[in-house]
C-alpha cells in the first residue's frame, strides 16, 4: 500500500515536471561529428563541439553542476551539441582538423557552419561557460559596443 502511494506520488511529480521541462533533445549530446554536423545544418543552429578524454580527470569537460535541468536546457538548447572522445582514432583525427592539442577543447561554429566563432583549450570556469553560452547562442560573434568605453585620458601612477 505504501509503495503504491509512493509510486503514484512519484508519477504525479514526474508528470508535473514534464509539463515545465524543456524538450529532452535540448540537452542531448551527440558523439558522432557527422551526425551533429547534419543536425546543425538542418536546424540552422550553431554547433558546439567539446573534444575530451573522458577517462582523464583534467582532460574531461565539466558542465556547470549547480544548474537545474531547465536552466541547463535553456542555455544549451540553441546549440547542436557534440562531444568527441579523442582517445579514439576518429576522435583524434577530428581534433587534429580543428587544431585541438590540449583537452578539453571547446569550439562553437556559426549557425551556417562556415566559421569557428569561439574556441577555448582547457577547462572553462562556470561563469565563463554560462557567459559563453549566452553570448554565442545566436550563432554569431558578440558585438562589442565601443560607445561604452570612454575617451577620457587615463593616468598611470607607476
Amino acid at each position: 500500500m505504501i509503495i503504491q502511494k509512493t509510486t503514484a506520488k512519484l508519477v504525479l511529480i514526474l508528470g508535473c515536471l514534464g509539463c515545465f521541462a524543456a524538450p529532452a533533445s535540448a540537452d542531448r549530446w551527440l558523439s558522432d561529428y557527422a551526425e551533429a554536423y547534419r543536425t546543425s545544418q538542418i536546424e540552422a543552429k550553431p554547433l558546439l563541439v567539446v573534444f575530451e578524454k573522458p577517462f582523464e580527470q583534467f582532460s574531461q569537460f565539466q558542465q556547470v553542476s549547480d544548474l537545474s535541468l531547465r536552466e541547463r536546457s535553456s542555455l544549451l538548447g540553441p546549440y547542436t551539441l557534440c562531444r568527441i572522445d579523442v582517445t579514439s582514432e576518429s576522435g583524434r583525427e577530428i581534433a587534429r582538423l580543428f587544431g585541438a592539442t590540449q583537452f578539453p577543447y571547446t569550439v562553437i561554429t556559426d549557425k551556417h557552419l562556415n566559421r569557428i566563432i569561439f574556441r577555448k583549450a582547457g577547462n572553462i570556469s562556470d561563469l565563463d561557460w554560462v557567459t559563453t553560452l549566452i553570448s554565442y547562442r545566436e550563432g554569431t560573434r558578440p558585438k562589442v559596443d565601443l560607445s561604452t568605453f570612454r575617451s577620457t585620458p587615463t593616468v598611470c601612477y607607476t
